[in-house]
């Protein structure tokens, strides 16, 4: 839980929606008051970190104006949020979104966002799949279904708090992909075909401990730069390929 200075002074400022952000309403101020860094942060930490900070907040406003069902039912969904937050499973995206982050109601695999899941869990699954089919990558004040402000009400939440609690995604694997010098040095070559070891030894091997995740994240902050590096200094792209070429060979 975050110290209740964190929560019991904030006033919800409602932002432009920053793609670059967790969340349109509050940004990144979960990660700010956590203390931690979001290089330090995983895509589903950071989600985490954003939907703990919300249960937290929502937990401490005051609601002497909601009705005592209103306020039993607040309290039930608080509950279930920090239960799927702690769960850690959210939405993806299955199609290129760049470097910019997008909501996602209900994705592929049918995973539920924050609020849909909170609609399921109380409503069962009709409206979360009605508003998936018509919004499905909105903002939930662009979401036109008045179903959802009236579940809202219903259970002591304002469509602000709701717009708060939503996250967005990004298509973390396309990004790392950028990031990646080996994907940059075998683009066009033989050993193109050959990288999926080193990604299959990346997520079952390294991601497994943490000095292999924080090797992970090293490697991937100093992508850029050997990225430059290799193409700045096109005599250096040569025994780098043929240390990728002995690393995939070992990996197969």
């Amino acid at each position: 839980m975050y110290p209740s200075s964190s929560y019991s002074t904030f006033q919800v400022n409602p932002l432009q929606a920053n793609p670059l952000q967790v969340n349109s309403v509050i940004g990144d101020y979960s990660v700010e008051c956590s203390g931690r860094s979001l290089q330090d942060l995983d895509e589903q930490q950071h989600i985490q970190t954003h939907l703990l900070f919300v249960c937290d907040y929502l937990a401490a406003v005051a609601t002497g104006h909601l009705s005592t069902r209103q306020r039993l039912n607040r309290q039930h969904l608080i509950r279930v949020l920090r239960e799927y937050a702690l769960a850690g499973e959210f939405p993806q995206h299955d199609s290129p979104v760049g470097a910019l982050r997008q909501p996602r109601f209900i994705d592929h695999r049918g995973v539920h966002c924050a609020v849909g899941e909170l609609i399921r869990h109380t409503e069962g699954p009709a409206l979360p799949e009605q508003i998936n089919a018509l919004h499905q990558y909105d903002y939930l004040p662009d979401i036109a279904v008045p179903d959802v402000a009236l579940w809202a009400q219903d259970h002591g939440l304002s469509l602000e708090e709701c717009a708060m609690i939503q996250p967005s995604y990004i298509d973390y694997d396309q990004i790392l992909k950028e990031l990646c010098p080996w994907v940059a040095l075998s683009k066009g070559t033989d050993l193109e075909q050959r990288t999926d070891a080193l990604r299959r030894f990346r997520d079952q091997r390294l991601k497994q401990s943490a000095s292999g995740r924080l090797l992970v994240k090293t490697y991937y902050k100093a992508g850029p730069g050997m990225i430059r590096f290799f193409a700045n200094h096109p005599w250096s792209q040569a025994p780098a390929r043929k240390t990728l070429d002995l690393l995939t060979r070992n990996l197969q």
